[in-house]
């Protein structure tokens, strides 16, 4: 057959032949092929410029669109965690009753609400055992502040209040390095160093073991004075604490508060509810009991406790 050869196969078995009789038509399908091509290039101009002549309308939309989308997202979470849109009062005050954790609340878990109340230049020592729930009620008061910033829904009982704290300053969880040399201690020293550069009226300062990780009586001397410095800036201070004197501080310090987490001593488990006013006590012999640690072992540290 006479054609046009346009290739053979690999092993040169197979020659790709175009027939004469399809010439013709081949070169008008590049042909036509070529005409579209141009033809969606100049529509996808025309449509380009019409896109640049109109482009601050359309960020315009882009914006609105993604703030309606925030906004239904912000409420389908409310819904979620059953939230309200708390007061904001002028001070810096913070006053939730029955919060619950969202994040504990989203994961499905059972929570047991919590009165939390703090304002500028005063404090709260959160004491119990540990897994008694003292960080989760820390880290409540921040989401709670930072969902009012954000005008989020938080699940709070009627009532409840909470004011806009500028800046937000933590110092929760581990930050042990050993690129950067830095212990669990120094890493929290360098923290507590940030947050009272930063603390001011309208700051809220949350420290979970505050000054732990070292020496117990020189850690309550130093978490002693970083409270009391943070109280002199006027900042609203909440901290977790196993240290006695810090809890006897927050007991003589008119400007501070004790809070403690339950535990039933019979189930010798804890209950997560908050009383204030009262110490707790840290329990650690009967939390490492429920945690697995052998009955002998717990007998022995019990022996060598103190009279």
């Amino acid at each position: 057959a006479r054609g046009i050869v346009h290739g053979t196969s690999a092993s040169g078995a197979t020659v790709f032949v175009e027939p004469r009789a399809l010439v013709g038509q081949g070169n008008r399908l590049k042909m036509a092929q070529a005409e579209l091509q141009a033809e969606e290039q100049r529509i996808l101009v025309e449509l380009t410029e019409l896109v640049r002549e109109r482009l601050a309308s359309l960020r315009a939309a882009v914006d609105a669109l993604d703030h309606a989308d925030l906004r239904q997202a912000m409420a389908r979470l409310g819904v979620d965690t059953q939230g309200v849109i708390v007061t904001v009062p002028d001070e810096a005050r913070v006053d939730l009753v029955a919060a619950r954790h969202p994040v504990l609340l989203l994961d499905g878990v059972e929570v047991i609400p919590g009165d939390l109340q703090l304002e500028g230049g005063q404090g709260m020592v959160l004491s119990g055992p540990n897994a008694g729930g003292k960080t989760v009620a820390l880290k409540a008061l921040g989401v709670a502040a930072l969902a009012t910033r954000a005008g989020i829904p938080f699940p709070a009982g009627p009532g409840s209040v909470c004011g806009f704290f500028d800046p937000i300053l933590t110092d929760v969880g581990d930050e042990q390095s050993l690129s950067h040399n830095l212990s669990t201690f120094s890493s929290h020293v360098t923290n507590l160093s940030r947050v009272l550069e930063g603390a001011g009226p309208r700051a809220l300062v949350l420290l979970d073991e505050l000054a732990g990780g070292t020496d117990p009586v020189e850690g309550a001397a130093l978490a002693g004075a970083v409270l009391a410095a943070l109280l002199d800036r006027g900042a609203a201070v909440a901290a977790t604490t196993h240290y006695a004197p810090v809890k006897a501080m927050a007991a003589t310090d008119e400007r501070l508060r004790n809070v403690a987490v339950g535990f039933d001593v019979a189930a010798m488990e804890p209950t997560f509810e908050l009383h204030a006013g009262i110490p707790g006590a840290s329990s650690a012999l009967a939390v490492a009991r429920r945690f697995g640690i052998p009955s002998a072992v717990i007998e022995d540290a019990e022996n060598r406790l103190p009279d």
